[in-house]
C-alpha cells in the first residue's frame, strides 16, 4: 500500500512538472509570437531608430510602443490562440537587472532594437 501511495504521489509530482513546462512553452510561444507580429507594424522602425540613439529614446519609444493598442491588441490575440487566460502585466527590464527582479515571463525583442 506505501508503494502504491508513493507511485501516485510521485506520478502527481511528474504530472505538475509537465503541466508547468507545457504552460512556460506556451506563454514562450505567445510572446515571440508578439515579437515577430509587432517587428512587421510601422512603429518597429521608430523604436529601432530611437534604440540605436540613445538607452532614455529607446525606454521612451518602447514605452510609446507598449501603450499603444496595436500591441496590446497583438499581445491579447497572441495569449488567447495559445488559451492563456490570465491577467498579465507589461513591464520593461533593464538587460543589467539582477535574475531575481526578473518575471518569470518576459518576451526580448528583435536583436536589432539595440545600439548598433
Amino acid at each position: 500500500m506505501l508503494l502504491l501511495i508513493g507511485f501516485q504521489l510521485h506520478w502527481i509530482k511528474n504530472s505538475k512538472l509537465l503541466i508547468e513546462e507545457q504552460f512556460t512553452n506556451k506563454v514562450s510561444m505567445a510572446l515571440c509570437t508578439v515579437v515577430e507580429k509587432m517587428s512587421t507594424e510601422s512603429g518597429c522602425s521608430e523604436v529601432r531608430s530611437a534604440c540605436r540613439v540613445s538607452k532614455e529614446s529607446c525606454e521612451t519609444q518602447v514605452l510609446t510602443m507598449m501603450k499603444d493598442s496595436a500591441f496590446d491588441r497583438v499581445l491579447r490575440s497572441s495569449l488567447a490562440f495559445y488559451q492563456i487566460d490570465l491577467p498579465y502585466e507589461v513591464n520593461i527590464a533593464v538587460k543589467d537587472t539582477l535574475l531575481s527582479e526578473v518575471p518569470p515571463y518576459f518576451l526580448l525583442p528583435d536583436p536589432n532594437f539595440g545600439p548598433g
